[in-house]
């Protein structure tokens, strides 16, 4: 891996948007959700696999199904967005070496890029809620940290059922990989990026409008998407909606500045550290 001295940093920031790339640094990811959906998202008691999936994944599947392409239970939403980005590649005429260390330098950069997002969550928790990042691990369990499609099954509705603190870490560690990358698909690749098109194309808005609006407009969209807008006795999370909404802001401007695979990295790193990593060391130092 070579050395990021300030002469090759820009050469760094220009590969890491590129599809192959991206690519390269996403399909561990997207290999890893759909094997753990399949060994761990699943039922306790029974061992059946369940249902449960990511909302964003089961409304991409019920896209294609618009279409008459049967979902195919799991890979249609993965497959796509591995063939977007070979023909975005192919269409862009970069070349076809992988660059072998710019997956791990993005890695450590979607490690370093979901640290604000730990202190916005603290800051708005001081502000508006009293929880902080406990409101991931509470009463709300799985929904507060990112939205679960409505089972289908009794083995889903059981494991649905549970809070966060009641999965195992493989369970909820294969959900914050599907939130980061398919969250982000949806919200930023179509919602985000259709926008855009749409007041460009249609509207004849400048540039900078148009991104304003679909920034504010897939944010709004993202809080909406999320599970603020009640809490364990009905009522309204409004900390937690206005979270969601600045998490889509910052979002949203990674996805603008820094391409579709840091943004996907940081989303999911964010949602291991607080679902997984920051549990475990609650449980190692009490």
């Amino acid at each position: 891996m070579p050395k990021l001295k300030p002469a090759n940093l820009g050469r760094y920031f220009v590969l890491s948007q590129q599809p192959l790339q991206i690519l390269a640094f996403l399909l561990p990811l997207i290999v890893a959700y759909e094997l753990g959906t399949w060994r761990y998202v699943q039922d306790p008691s029974t061992g059946a696999v369940s249902s449960i999936q990511i909302t964003a994944y089961q409304q991409l599947n019920s896209f294609f199904e618009l279409f008459g392409i049967p979902a195919a239970g799991w890979y249609l939403p993965g497959l796509a967005l591995i063939a977007v980005l070979i023909v975005l590649h192919v269409i862009q005429r970069h070349s076809w070496t992988v660059h072998l260390g710019i997956p791990l330098v993005m890695f450590i950069e979607a490690v370093a890029l979901a640290i604000p997002l730990l202190v916005l969550d603290k800051f708005i928790g001081m502000l508006m809620g009293p929880d902080g990042l406990l409101h991931f691990t509470g009463a709300m369990g799985a929904t507060a940290a990112f939205s679960t499609a409505p089972p289908t099954d009794t083995a889903g509705a059981a494991m649905q059922a549970e809070t966060l603190g009641q999965m195992a870490w493989q369970t909820r560690l294969v959900l914050s990989i599907g939130a980061g990358i398919y969250e982000e698909l949806l919200f930023r690749m179509v919602i985000m990026l259709a926008m855009h098109t749409l007041c460009v194309s249609l509207f004849k808005w400048s540039q900078r409008t148009a991104t304003i609006v679909a920034v504010v407009g897939s944010s709004l969209a993202f809080m909406v998407y999320h599970p603020a807008w009640y809490s364990g006795d009905g009522g309204f999370m409004l900390y937690l909606a206005v979270f969601y909404f600045l998490c889509g802001v910052y979002f949203a401007v990674l996805y603008a500045s820094r391409g579709f695979g840091i943004v996907a990295g940081t989303h999911a790193a964010y949602d291991i550290i607080v679902i997984v990593v920051i549990p475990w060391l609650g449980k190692v130092m009490g």
